[in-house]
């Protein structure tokens, strides 16, 4: 009997609080690296900020706010059996732990907005069906996001009464959040699963190689991860009107929500970040030697030397620098029966490191 009531001790002493935290700190150290490199790129590489990226700041700035507010639950107790939490603990674990998930829902929200701007940059006026769609997902993300984050703290009078249970007042049945949360993470899943597949039907149609289509609509598909985190979340939710131990039992929920919101920033930064993956490429081949170079076009076309400038370049990606605006230009060229055919790719002003236009040349020997 003294075994099975140690067992059942250590059990009921277990705590989720470490795996939240660890979790959460985690993902923000590698949201943080990859915010820091698209903000490099924009800063140093493009010279040029959009909208989009202030608009993910404000997300991930929001993020922290939200991981400290649930690090700070957890010191209270969150992740711990209520039964083990004195009152005033239990309080403020709850208080931290539903202030974190108001600033979590706003930061999700403004992270999808974020990347939808960035979709915004790829789609051109002719495609009103695309635009159309991106519009409905910003308008549907406000809405519902915000309703749910009012909802959540306009559902007790008073509004401490939410964390302290022993204040006078009233407050909605649990249920209403249950179905309003369950309705609000399922809208999200499928914003997410269309935001994953959504980049795939523009970039397919774009004038580029086939590697350099599939490379971009894989590193802006990655939000096919966030909607998995996302349908786990959403299942927790179900069945949080009948959480007898909130402490403990929304400890899962917490982690897979962070989950979301930290692979969110995450998936929403990584597509910005190809002009860097393409610096890197190039500084590659000058040190092997692989790679030529083009003059300025606009400044002494002809003097451009071709046999120097396109041996043994029919696969290869070279850059092309006009003054005084200094703009990098991608041109990628091939050999067709004595002809250079080359397509130049601006490097600006695109949240994609420049995929908005291309413009065809050819150069014959």
């Amino acid at each position: 009997m003294s075994q099975v009531s140690d067992v059942e001790s250590a059990l009921s002493a277990r705590s989720l609080g470490p795996a939240i935290v660890e979790s959460m700190w985690i993902l923000m150290s590698i949201a943080s690296l990859v915010v820091a490199a698209r903000f490099y790129v924009r800063a140093h590489l493009i010279k040029n900020f959009a909208s989009d990226d202030w608009v993910i700041m404000l997300s991930f700035v929001l993020t922290i706010v939200a991981t400290i507010c649930f690090t700070i639950a957890v010191h209270y107790g969150l992740g711990r059996h209520e039964n083990l939490l004195s009152p005033a603990a239990s309080v403020m674990a709850f208080k931290w732990n539903l202030i974190g998930q108001v600033i979590g829902i706003l930061s999700a929200t403004f992270a999808r907005i974020s990347f939808c701007m960035m979709l915004f940059a790829i789609t051109s006026v002719q495609q009103r069906v695309s635009r159309i769609l991106l519009w409905t997902i910003v308008i549907t993300q406000l809405i519902l996001n915000v309703a749910l984050s009012i909802f959540i703290l306009a559902q007790c009078q008073p509004i401490t009464k939410l964390w302290d249970h022993t204040t006078q007042g009233t407050c909605l049945a649990p249920q209403n959040q249950e179905h309003f949360g369950f309705f609000q993470g399922s809208i999200n899943s499928a914003t997410d699963l269309a935001l994953a597949i959504f980049p795939a039907t523009i970039i397919w149609n774009l004038n580029m190689r086939i590697a350099v289509k599939l490379s971009l609509i894989i590193t802006m598909g990655l939000g096919i991860f966030t909607m998995v985190a996302s349908v786990v979340k959403t299942i927790y939710l179900k069945g949080l009107a009948r959480v007898s131990d909130y402490s403990y039992e929304t400890s899962y929920l917490i982690i897979w929500f962070c989950i979301e919101i930290w692979l969110l920033i995450t998936a929403a930064s990584i597509p910005t970040l190809r002009p860097l993956l393409l610096k890197s490429r190039r500084t590659l081949y000058d040190s092997n030697g692989n790679r030529g170079t083009v003059p300025s076009l606009s400044n002494n076309p002809s003097r451009w030397d071709r046999r120097k400038h396109f041996s043994n370049l029919e696969s290869d990606h070279i850059e092309l620098t006009e003054h005084p605006q200094n703009a990098r230009i991608e041109v990628s060229c091939r050999s067709s029966e004595g002809d250079k055919a080359c397509t130049i790719s601006p490097e600006g002003n695109s949240g994609l490191g420049g995929i908005t236009r291309t413009v065809e040349l050819e150069i014959s020997y």
